[in-house]
């Protein structure tokens, strides 16, 4: 049982931010993945591959995004994701047997004014999060440490397009840039995975 403080905004709209377009897709991909698993049968070869990919998560793999300016470290049974979940991301990644996913977005500092903090973007991106995610509860956000700097985490849960979703939303101010990572998966898995995808989402690094 959760005992974080939480947040509540009513019944979503139909406006969505640039957040909610890679949300939006990752549902896609999540149900296609459990169709996938509906149709696929239990033999020695899919025993095998899953004693591999249980192996390979215990690894680390180091991705790097399309500028070469970031970097983030996911489990090894993760894999990039190139633009299928966000046309806009310059870095994703996922397990789609495992419904994990993660996109990476920057926008320009030299776009805000000068006074607008990390915390300050978070909240934006909170707010745009509220129009399209439904009966939507957050936690506050909580300062943790992203690539050296100070960042911002919160636990975002919901529904979109009928399924349950949990999101976790990561802001960091960078040398150039104002840096969000969003990793989400079903509500059924969140507990099981909420130490990983805060892992992940504090992974990011500017590249050397």
């Amino acid at each position: 049982m959760r005992n974080d403080p939480v947040h509540h905004f009513p019944h979503g709209g139909t406006k969505a931010g640039g957040v909610l377009r890679a949300c939006r897709l990752g549902i896609l991909a999540v149900a296609a993945a459990l169709l996938a698993g509906m149709l696929g049968g239990c033999n020695i070869i899919s025993l095998g591959r899953a004693i591999l990919n249980e192996q390979k998560a215990e690894e680390e793999v180091v991705l790097t995004s399309t500028d070469g300016r970031y970097q983030l470290t996911v489990p090894g049974d993760w894999t990039d994701a190139g633009a299928s979940l966000n046309e806009q991301a310059i870095l994703a990644a996922y397990n789609p047997q495992k419904e994990k996913y993660a996109v990476v977005l920057a926008e320009s500092r030299e776009d805000f004014y000068d006074d607008v903090t990390a915390r300050d973007y978070m909240d934006v991106l909170i707010e745009q999060m509220s129009w399209t995610v439904e009966d939507m509860t957050f936690t506050p956000a909580e300062t943790v440490t992203v690539g050296g700097r100070e960042g911002y985490l919160s636990r975002i849960d919901g529904a979109v397009d009928g399924l349950k979703v949990t999101y976790w939303l990561t802001c960091v101010e960078t040398s150039a840039d104002f840096v969000q990572i969003t990793a989400w998966t079903l509500q059924s898995k969140a507990e099981e995975y909420e130490e990983e995808f805060r892992r992940v989402g504090t992974s990011l690094q500017e590249a050397a």
